[in-house]
């Protein structure tokens, strides 16, 4: 499994979860996870998983969103959540 959290300005947060819902929709091998507010900070959060991992297309489209403002990919095994896992912060 794969997990993205990107980042948003605040006011974009739940409009980026609707269009990423959008384009997930009848896929199952996507998702968006959870959406909301980070706290102390004026930006939101998306975090989207995919069973297996997220293409370079998307990605792609990721990176040059203009709602976007930075992300994180990461994998992440279901039986160790709290293990070590790498992580690859990527700012646009």
């Amino acid at each position: 499994m794969q997990v993205i959290h990107a980042l948003c300005p605040r006011e974009q947060v739940f409009s980026l979860a609707q269009q990423f819902e959008e384009q997930f929709d009848g896929q199952d091998a996507f998702a968006v996870a959870a959406s909301g507010l980070v706290y102390n900070q004026p930006v939101g959060f998306v975090a989207l998983t995919a069973r297996e991992h997220f293409d370079d297309e998307f990605l792609t489209e990721l990176h040059t969103h203009p709602d976007v403002t930075g992300y994180s990919l990461f994998p992440l095994i279901d039986d160790e959540v709290f293990g070590p896992f790498g992580c690859e912060l990527v700012n646009s």
